[in-house]
């Protein structure tokens, strides 16, 4: 327990020494027996007269010394009252005291000495009080305050004069101040020696209080009650403290806790369980009590603060754990997902409440991948097991990687400076994430151009330098200069001046491209009769412009490479080429969409007036909505259909729809998988039995079939979905 500053107690100042009179010394001679004579009355008579002279020379003597003991008292009061402590002790030191012939002079100037001497002694056990040296409280031997200046006293005596020593007034003097700061030292150790035993049995009743409830907690509020009462009683039998002081510390605990959510549930209900004392007083509830209403009332205060806080934390995790339980199904309900409104009902004046889907996902995003590192580094997993989970959880729920995108900005920043281009450690790097981009590119090139959120800067650096890989045959170092230069700020004005005339020129190539031959016979992918030539004509024309800043490429090369870019990063859907300006979906899902598109035009062709199913198309919407819409008329038609009440709404397809078709077909897929093995196993029984040889059966695998969805997309909303091809409500949220 730390030591305390402690008051030191104030004691009585010098006390000037008064000490007494020493009276003078006479002398008469006896007398003589007188002699009847003339001569003898002659002598009587002289002698009569030499005695009246003799008197009066007595009293003149004793006039004389009562004189001279006032003039010495006067001068020793006023030396006494012009020395300070520190002069008067000097003095003694060094012998300069002044010397007095009246006893009662010299005795008042020395007692007032020893006084400094005892005062001085005090005042340095009084400082070495209040700096911590000396601890009243303490009990440890040597702590006894009369050991301490018993001790300081026989030192101080050490260092005084030997005639100091020997003088009674001075030792007098010393004595008395000492003694007057003793009894009220002795005084104050105690009353500190008592204040500290009951501060350590208060804390140990602290604590006690503070395990009880450590080890109660979660428990119904009858184990809780039975369990203070025990220890309420225990304490006080073991520490001696009044219920009072154990009410204190009882109170103290349950403030303290009134913040914890693991423990304020017990808390509030603490407050109302009654006790028995250690004498077998009973003791009301702490909520009953007038004494700690205050404390009562601000403790209530602080669990209701508490427990707002806690159910909305209880929320938020519920909401994490259904965003993580959605990621880990793939299933499409995340996409569905959107805030969430609730009450709390501990919150009396604002009890309404929202939980953000992004603040939620971004956490069970977090959560996820801390334990997909951690898993890794568990299993001793290989770099590209846990890339592979990774991707396949979070391309599949459209969610960005921030790891990746970490990684696959550093390059583009990095090379902003030229000089970076000579570091050999930072050229490695560079060409690492320009091989890792085009691997997930090629994948899921949707995902990696807009999910990954890439700055333009960045995606114009990989696509230059996957263009120079894949499709000029150029070498990692060679692409990584090529796209280094093409996204750096020109130099200086005539730099600046040909890249701007360069892309005037490339773009004047690409319009004065004849619509109707020349420049759908120059994309041999697009269907003759496409109607968004213009989207895709600038789609290309982006593209070349991008492909003039390599250097070295001429404009014709760019052109030609930028047709190849586009083709291969457009998704056809029915033939008709959806360019990569907004959210596509994989090109995976093509089937899915097709298949839904056919579909949809039994049910609402001939309301849309699109007369072949192959007429339809899709066009981005964003956040993984797709609009619906006539290809075979200029620009895209948009279609519409009608959603459960009869209202018409805009018709679209959106990534949970497709997912959940690609889940229906893997499940198809996998009971065909079964099935054929089974068939293979019953014919090989029926060959073993016709060839009378044992034969060993392989096992028959499980069926993949997916888990069922969250609250959030029930799934029968799927299922409404798969047979209108509808999402009804607003098209960029899902409807929900």
């Amino acid at each position: 327990m730390a030591k305390g500053r402690v008051q030191a107690p104030e004691l009585d100042g010098p006390v000037p020494l008064r000490s007494p009179g020493v009276p003078g010394d006479t002398f008469t001679g006896a007398p003589q027996a007188p002699i009847n004579t003339d001569l003898t009355r002659l002598a009587d008579a002289l002698s009569s007269f030499n005695h009246a002279l003799s008197g009066f020379g007595t009293a003149a003597l004793a006039q004389q010394k009562r004189q001279q003991a006032e003039i010495e008292g006067a001068r020793a009061n006023k030396l006494i009252a012009g020395m300070t402590r520190d002069e008067a002790i000097e003095r003694v030191q060094n012998g300069t005291m002044p010397n007095f012939a009246d006893p009662y002079a010299k005795g008042l100037v020395e007692g007032n000495a020893g006084q400094a001497y005892g005062e001085r002694l005090v005042l340095g056990i009084q400082d070495q009080i209040k700096a911590g040296k000396i601890d009243l409280s303490a009990r440890e031997p040597g702590t006894n305050i009369e050991d301490i200046l018993t001790k300081a006293a026989n030192d101080e005596l050490q260092n005084m004069p030997p005639w100091f020593q020997s003088s009674k007034h001075a030792m007098a003097g010393f004595q008395k101040r000492v003694e007057s700061a003793r009894d009220a030292l002795m005084k104050a150790q105690m009353e500190q020696r008592q204040a500290r035993f009951n501060r350590e049995m208060e804390g140990v009743a602290f604590d006690q209080f503070n395990k009880m409830f450590d080890a109660s907690a979660g428990q119904p509020p009858e184990a809780v009650q039975q369990k203070l009462r025990g220890v309420y009683l225990d304490i006080g039998n073991n520490t001696f403290l009044r219920n009072d002081q154990l009410d204190q510390q009882l109170m103290n605990v349950l403030r303290n806790r009134a913040a914890d959510p693991n423990s304020v549930e017990t808390v509030v209900h603490a407050l109302g369980v009654d006790r028995v004392g250690r004498d077998g007083e009973k003791v009301p509830a702490l909520g009953q009590n007038p004494r700690f209403a205050a404390d009562v009332q601000q403790i209530r205060d602080i669990a209701r603060n508490t427990l707002t806080r806690k159910y909305d934390d209880t929320v938020e995790q519920q909401a994490v754990a259904n965003v993580k339980s959605a990621m880990e199904r793939q299933d499409g309900s995340l996409w569905t997902m959107g805030n969430a409104t609730y009450k709390n009902p501990y919150d009396r004046a604002s009890p309404d409440r929202s939980v953000s889907l992004e603040k939620v996902k971004e956490k069970a995003v977090n959560d996820w991948l801390t334990w997909s590192q951690q898993t890794a580094e568990s299993r001793r997993e290989s770099p590209d097991n846990r890339f592979e989970r990774e991707w396949s959880v979070l391309t599949a729920n459209n969610i960005a990687n921030p790891v990746w995108k970490e990684m696959l900005s550093g390059p583009p920043k990095a090379f902003a400076n030229p000089q970076a281009l000579t570091n050999p450690a930072t050229r490695q790097a560079a060409i690492a994430a320009g091989e890792q981009f085009m691997r997930m590119n090629e994948r899921n090139h949707p995902y990696v151009k807009n999910t990954l959120g890439l700055d333009k800067n960045t995606l114009d650096y990989y696509q230059v330098y996957d263009a120079a890989r894949q499709q000029l045959g150029k070498t990692p170092d060679e692409a990584l200069d090529m796209a280094a230069a093409a996204i750096r700020t020109p130099d200086n004005e005539n730099d600046l001046a040909v890249r701007t005339q360069r892309a005037k020129d490339v773009e004047a190539k690409v319009k004065s491209m004849d619509f109707s031959t020349s420049f759908w016979s120059y994309l041999p992918f697009v269907n003759s009769d496409a109607k968004n030539a213009g989207a895709v004509q600038k789609r290309v024309l982006d593209v070349a412009t991008l492909y003039t800043r390599i250097p070295g490429m001429s404009l014709d090369d760019a052109v030609k490479t930028a047709v190849e870019t586009v083709q291969k990063r457009s998704t056809y859907i029915n033939g008709h080429v959806v360019t990569d300006n907004g959210w596509l979906p994989p090109k995976q899902f093509t089937g899915n969409i097709e298949a839904a598109l056919g579909d949809f035009h039994k049910q609402y062709g001939a309301s849309n007036n699109v007369e072949k199913a192959t007429d339809l198309s899709i066009e981005p919407m964003g956040g993984g909505v797709f609009r619906i819409i006539d290809a075979a008329t200029e620009g895209g038609r948009p279609l519409y259909a009608k959603d459960a009440k009869g209202n018409v709404v805009p018709a679209t397809i959106t990534m949970p729809m497709l997912l959940g078709m690609q889940k229906q077909k893997d499940n198809a897929d996998a009971i065909s998988r079964m099935d054929a093995q089974i068939k293979n196993r019953d014919a090989a029984v029926e060959a073993e039995k016709k060839a009378k040889e044992p034969l060993r059966l392989a096992p028959v695998g499980a069926i993949a079939t997916p888990r069922s969805i969250t609250e959030a997309v029930p799934p029968e909303a799927f299922e409404g979905l798969f047979k209108k091809l509808l999402n009804p409500g607003n098209p960029r949220t899902g409807g929900r």
